[in-house]
């Protein structure tokens, strides 16, 4: 891994595009020894940030003159929201995780329809329901999904109420799945595991029988967007 006056002597000599996808980082004192690392590169340099927190947003809107020490101020106009998606997008989503090619699921569309217009428009609590309806192809398990009391309701607030919707999709996970996920509690935010090791350790725990039983609930964490794999994998 490079260190910052490494990645600042990289940048210094060239133009680039630099994007930061999914940014979650709230602490001011680190976004602004980012946003100093960054003020190097030639002219016509440019950063994209993407975000689910608009605290996030805030502390950000700056931008950089480059090869000067100076910062200015980013438009409005620059900040773009992309807003929710309607309910029928949700469910398109939902769809392309709950059934195959060639399912029919003509006798569940009626209810997972309501269900996606529960998921508040969010891309992120689509594709997890999506993921846990694929496991509960019944219309006793879906309608129980639809009737459940936690709210998925969209509101206005911080990342915590958004992650606090997507834990339907955590209560509805098997229970093999749901002692292998907690156990992921122990490493931090953003900690690159190597997937043979992260299995031995649920197999020693006793989570899981077999390796291939790891691999299905590995598949199942990444189809949940619990988990990701690294762009450098």
């Amino acid at each position: 891994m490079m260190k910052i006056d490494q990645v600042e002597k990289e940048l210094a000599t060239r133009r680039y595009l630099i994007v930061l996808d999914d940014l979650w980082e709230e602490d001011g004192n680190n976004l602004e020894r980012l946003k100093e690392m960054l003020q190097h590169g030639r002219k016509g340099s440019s950063i994209i940030v993407t975000t689910r927190s608009r605290s996030v947003v805030q502390q950000l809107r700056t931008g950089f003159l480059a090869n000067q020490r100076k910062i200015c101020t980013v438009p409005e106009s620059d900040i773009i929201d992309l807003g929710v998606l309607e309910p029928g997008d949700c469910w398109e989503l939902i769809k392309q995780r709950a059934f195959g090619s060639d399912d029919d699921h003509s006798g569940l569309e009626e209810i997972g329809k309501q269900i996606a217009g529960k998921c508040g428009g969010l891309p992120l609590m689509a594709n997890a329901l999506g993921q846990v309806m694929s496991e509960l192809r019944t219309v006793g398990a879906w309608e129980d999904i639809r009737d459940t009391k936690v709210d998925l309701g969209l509101r206005e607030g911080h990342q915590e109420e958004a992650l606090e919707r997507l834990m339907v999709s955590y209560y509805y996970m098997k229970i093999e799945f749901k002692m292998c996920f907690t156990y992921l509690a122990a490493f931090p935010k953003g900690f690159v595991m190597h997937i043979n090791h992260i299995i031995q350790q649920w197999n020693a725990l006793g989570y899981i029988s077999s390796r291939h039983d790891g691999q299905r609930c590995i598949n199942y964490l990444l189809g949940m967007s619990f988990l990701r794999i690294p762009k450098s994998a």
